[in-house]
């Protein structure tokens, strides 16, 4: 992966700075943000903690996309500034990454192999069938055609 920084501007209301950039990048798939995150703050020499990426857009067809970060002075005007959302998605990245060097230290450790103890083999149970219930039937109603002339014969004797 190739990330190339087009555009770093600084605002210093807003105690941020806003970068741009391309990356090219090859395979199949568009760099994840927890690896253009890392790319990032090892480049810019920053901590992962101050950096929001607003959006990474891939070209169609090709192995570039183009990126938007905003890197903060301190947490207080990143927490202040940023949408909810956004600093949500940064730190789902961060959890990933930890949960990443967490699998990577049992590796370290000398394995023990438990030994697999026999036991015994079990009978398939027999399979219950059951019966569903058959509908009942209703009693049979008078055809409506009965029941007007019925309603007819009894308006003509009044």
């Amino acid at each position: 992966m190739e990330l190339k920084i087009l555009n770093d501007e600084v605002q210093k209301l807003l105690d941020r700075r806003t970068v741009t950039g391309k990356i090219h990048f090859s395979g199949n798939a568009t760099p994840s943000r927890m690896e253009v995150l890392a790319y990032l703050s090892k480049q810019l020499k920053v901590d992962t903690s101050l950096i929001i990426i607003k959006e990474i857009k891939t070209l169609f067809g090709s192995n570039t996309a183009t990126f938007e970060v905003h890197v903060y002075d301190s947490l207080e005007h990143k927490n202040t500034l940023e949408p909810k959302h956004l600093i949500k998605r940064s730190e789902v990245v961060k959890k990933e990454k930890k949960k990443e060097e967490v699998k990577e230290v049992p590796k370290e450790v000398p394995k023990e192999v438990p030994k697999e103890e026999k036991k015994p083999e079990e009978k398939p149970k027999e399979e219950v069938k059951t019966e569903v219930p058959k509908e009942e039937k209703k009693p049979e109603e008078k055809p409506k055609e009965e029941v007007k002339t019925e309603v007819l014969k009894e308006e003509k004797k009044e």
